[in-house]
């Protein structure tokens, strides 16, 4: 088994364990789901991609048959530089929302990911600039005027 493997199986203990620690939630009379119903939606969603991933790992890990050539993993120095970008994107968009605020923060990172993810040429920048500017608004729209979920504010307001 590999690194695969034993991953998933963590999450799937770490998935059964917090599945028992939801036990402890109290339930109210007055809702029908109650609140241990989301985290135990998530931790069996949790178990069913740990148990994918043992599964997929094991297959991987079979004895190959006679003749049959087996496929490398691509390494770390073999993954585009474009991942790494991203990761280092998305901490830049956790440090910088308390201070840009949702708005401003989501849209630069909505532009970058599509900038450091997909191959662009310059006309493509206005469409990409629309995009982020759409996606930040129409989130910040869904969560702060319809769910009434407050979001982190920044220069703008």
């Amino acid at each position: 088994m590999g690194r695969d493997g034993v991953a998933g199986l963590l999450l799937l203990g770490l998935a059964m364990l917090l599945a028992v620690q939801t036990r402890q939630i109290p339930r109210t009379p007055f809702l029908p789901l109650g609140a241990d119903f989301f985290p135990r939606v998530l931790l069996v969603i949790v178990a069913a991609g740990s148990l994918l991933l043992v599964g997929l790992d094991i297959l991987r890990h079979r004895r190959p048959r006679e003749g049959a050539s087996r496929a490398v993993l691509p390494r770390f120095r073999d993954t585009p530089r474009s991942i790494p970008a991203l990761f280092a994107a998305f901490a830049g968009y956790v440090f910088l929302m308390p201070v840009l605020g949702f708005l401003l923060a989501t849209a630069a990172f909505a532009a970058a990911a599509q900038v450091l993810l997909g191959p662009h040429r310059p006309r493509d920048l206005p469409r990409i600039g629309l995009l982020a500017v759409g996606t930040a608004a129409l989130t910040y729209l869904v969560f702060e005027r319809y769910l009434h979920v407050f979001l982190p504010r920044g220069v703008l307001f």
